[in-house]
C-alpha cells in the first residue's frame, strides 16, 4: 500500500494598518500624539479636522500604551473624557457614555466646578486628572485604523 503524504500549506493574510503619517498604530486604532499645545475644545476641533476624535481609553491595555506613550512626551495630554455636561458624571465626549475604566490620579477628580475636562498628566504618572478646559495641553487624536488584506497562496 503507497502512503500517502499529505502536505497543508496555509498562508497567513497579510495585513497591514493603514495611519497617516506621523499616527501610531495599536490594537486596530491609530493615534496621534501631539507635540502642540491648546484649548481642550481646540484638540477637539484639530482631532475632528483629520476624521478623528480626542482619544477615548475604553480598557486597562489602551490606557497602558497610551500612558506609556504621553510618559516620554513630557506633557500632559488631553484625552476625550469630560464632566461638562453633568458635574462630577465623566463621559466619553463623542458618546456620552459612563467611562469604563478607573484611571484618575490620587485625590482625583477632585471636583472643582471649573475643572471639567481630563488630561493622563505626567504628574500623576499618565493618570487622569480633571483639569480646566481653557489651559493649553498637548492632545491625543484617535481613529480606527484602515485594514488592507490580502490572501496569498
Amino acid at each position: 500500500m503507497m502512503a500517502r503524504m499529505w502536505i497543508c500549506l496555509l498562508f497567513p493574510l497579510l495585513v497591514a494598518s493603514d495611519c497617516p503619517m506621523g499616527w501610531t498604530e495599536y490594537a486596530e486604532k491609530c493615534y496621534f500624539f501631539s507635540q502642540m499645545k491648546e484649548t481642550w475644545i481646540a484638540a477637539s476641533t484639530f482631532c475632528q479636522s483629520y476624521n478623528s476624535k480626542l482619544a477615548e481609553p475604553q480598557n486597562t491595555d489602551e490606557i497602558d500604551f497610551l500612558i506609556g506613550k504621553v510618559l516620554h512626551l513630557a506633557n500632559d495630554h488631553w484625552v476625550g473624557v469630560t464632566d461638562i455636561i453633568m458635574e462630577n458624571h465623566w463621559v466619553y465626549d463623542s458618546s456620552l457614555t459612563p467611562i469604563r475604566n478607573n484611571n484618575w490620579g490620587p485625590h482625583e477628580p477632585n471636583g472643582q466646578h471649573g475643572e471639567n475636562c481630563v488630561v493622563m498628566a505626567q504628574g500623576y504618572h499618565g493618570k487622569y486628572a480633571d483639569v480646566d478646559c481653557h489651559t493649553a495641553r498637548g492632545f491625543i487624536c484617535e481613529k480606527e485604523a484602515i485594514f488592507e488584506g490580502t490572501i496569498i497562496g
